[in-house]
């Protein structure tokens, strides 16, 4: 911001006014005499000199006096500088009064510092409400940006909208054109235009297994209003039941109990083999039972040993069996499904 101050009044002391210019322009200041618009800047703060020479020009001079201060800065940014006693009036009444009546143009006088002070005090001010101003000019310019391009955006909807409200006949070939796809297509479904999709049931369509039954139920229940509702639904009840079978694995155990045979066997050993193909043998009917009726099937089939018991007699041994007989099964189990399919 410039330093300048624009030194008004003092005529008749021009002495004194070139002392304070002097004064001023050593302190840093940029000093113009006078209220010609060409010699000062907007931000220069005005000095307003009352001299002995203007307290006795009574009512009319003073007038004059204030004239000339309100003409160079709208009464604002003034500062009185008294080199007589005399008290302001007009628009420099309320302004800041230094008294320099006893001032001999030294930079170190207190009153003088006092007078810098008020000034750089102004100075201060002024940029603050400068910078508030263009805050608010900035705010105000970028809320009336926001508001052109959310005026922008909202007439191009709406013009969308009335296309297609205006072409409710037409909206299927509208959303269907080759351009821009899938995006035009998702706006309409979106719109619920055209009978299209959203573009979550787009994606979540192209996902779903068409031969799987559960899948196209739970698409139907997600989207109740889908543009895909009504195919999922007749994929579905396309679809026809089927008879499913499934074995499940079940082990069961008889009683089963051999007794000596008539003839015996030359060893014991001979005698236990005997027993044991006989044993296996017996097993494997009395598995063969859980087979009637095609509910079961038979895996495998063997024996459990309880106890074993082998006698002599003569030269002859005899053994007999009695345990279980354990067996490995699958049950039959069927069930009614559906099966569906297509694309």
């Amino acid at each position: 911001m410039t330093r300048q101050t624009l030194l008004l009044g003092g005529d008749d002391t021009p002495e004194k006014r070139a002392t304070l210019a002097a004064a001023l322009e050593q302190a840093g200041w940029t000093v113009a005499t006078g209220s010609a618009p060409e010699k000062r800047s907007e931000e220069a703060i005005g000095v307003l000199i009352h001299t002995h020479g203007s307290a006795q020009a009574a009512s009319a001079g003073a007038e004059l006096l204030d004239r000339e201060a309100g003409a160079a800065l709208d009464g604002a940014r003034l500062v009185n500088v008294l080199f007589h006693k005399v008290v302001p009036t007009g628009p420099s009444a309320n302004a800041v009064c230094i008294d320099l009546v006893q001032w001999r143009g030294g930079q170190d006088n207190a009153h003088f510092q006092r007078l810098m002070a008020t000034l750089r005090r102004i100075q201060e001010e002024a940029a603050e409400l400068a910078g508030r101003q263009q805050s608010a000019t900035g705010w105000i310019t970028a809320l009336w940006r926001r508001h052109k391009v959310g005026t922008l955006i909202l007439a191009l909807v709406s013009f969308f909208v009335i296309a297609f409200i205006q072409n409710l006949i037409n909206a299927e070939i509208a959303c269907s054109i080759n351009f821009a796809q899938p995006t035009i297509s998702d706006i309409c479904g979106q719109l619920g235009l055209g009978d299209k999709p959203t573009r979550t049931e787009r994606l979540a369509w192209k996902d779903v297994d068409r031969n799987n039954c559960a899948a196209l139920q739970a698409h139907a229940r997600r989207f109740p209003d889908g543009a895909f509702r009504s195919r999922a639904i007749d994929l579905y009840e396309a679809g026809r039941i089927e008879t499913s079978v499934r074995w499940e694995p079940q082990t069961r155990e008889t009683p089963l109990f051999q007794p000596e045979p008539e003839d015996g066997s030359p060893s014991q050993t001979l005698a236990s083999d005997a027993l044991m193909a006989v044993v296996a043998q017996k097993a494997k009917e009395q598995c063969a039972g859980y087979t009637a009726g095609n509910t079961h099937r038979v895996i495998s089939a063997s024996s459990k040993t309880t106890k074993t018991r082998c006698t002599q007699s003569g030269a002859l041994y005899f053994c007999e069996f009695d345990g279980h007989a354990v067996c490995k099964l699958e049950r039959r189990v069927e069930e009614q499904v559906r099966v569906c399919g297509g694309q």
